[in-house]
């Protein structure tokens, strides 16, 4: 698992970024993907109505990422 040394943009994670954070895996990685690609910006907020993910995966992507 790589070590996030700075916190970079949700909005421009790749799928492999997303997955080295704890909680997410290439299921929900894809969904949040999936979800950028067609709404192009979103805040920590938006992507809480992906199926699969609530505020639980909400902290752990705050403490690495920024929105």
């Amino acid at each position: 698992m790589a070590v996030v040394t700075h916190k970079p943009d949700i909005n421009t994670a790749t799928i492999e970024e997303l997955q080295d954070i704890r909680g997410i895996g290439e299921v929900l990685s894809n969904r949040i993907s999936l979800y950028l690609d067609t709404n192009k910006k979103a805040t920590f907020e938006d992507i809480d109505d992906i199926d699969g993910i609530g505020e639980y995966r909400i902290e752990l992507l705050k403490e690495r990422w920024s929105d």
